[in-house]
């Protein structure tokens, strides 16, 4: 079997699919959806968001990794594939994590893929105005946030 060797690293992060995929990693996408996500969410101006942050409530209990959570605003957008939400227990753990956030002051924002791959202006409508609407609330979710590491 042939080794790869320091050149052929080298050579393979010339390639721009490569730095993407490796920068995208370093963000913390997960997903090819989340990378359309990001992609759309920065061309439109939207402001930078974590990545797959873990969150924990104030007394370190953990509460929840969102695919996306912009802390300033406490504003998260859940990308929910509909593979991984077809069964009724899926679902029912996919609104009980969102209602756990809820309840915790985050405002939450669902997408399926193809309405992020379809209908991209919806989905920064929708993430702008409740970026604004964070603005005019001066509470915000009291969480301890780690960054994907």
């Amino acid at each position: 079997m042939p080794r790869t060797t320091a050149a052929d690293a080298s050579h393979a992060l010339r390639n721009p699919a490569v730095r993407t995929a490796l920068e995208e990693l370093r963000a913390g996408i997960r997903s090819i959806a989340e990378a359309q996500a990001r992609d759309t969410l920065r061309t439109a101006g939207l402001p930078d968001a974590l990545w797959n942050p873990t969150l924990l409530t104030s007394k370190g209990t953990f509460l929840a990794k969102p695919d996306a959570y912009w802390p300033f605003a406490g504003v998260a957008l859940e990308v929910d594939s509909e593979e991984y939400h077809l069964g009724a227990a899926q679902y029912r753990a996919t609104l009980r994590r969102r209602l756990l956030m809820e309840s915790h002051g985050i405002d939450v924002t669902s997408a399926a893929p193809a309405l992020i791959r379809d209908h991209p202006e919806e989905l920064v409508a929708a993430i702008r105005t409740k970026l604004r609407l964070a603005n005019s609330c001066p509470d915000r979710p009291n969480i301890i946030i780690r960054p994907y590491l």
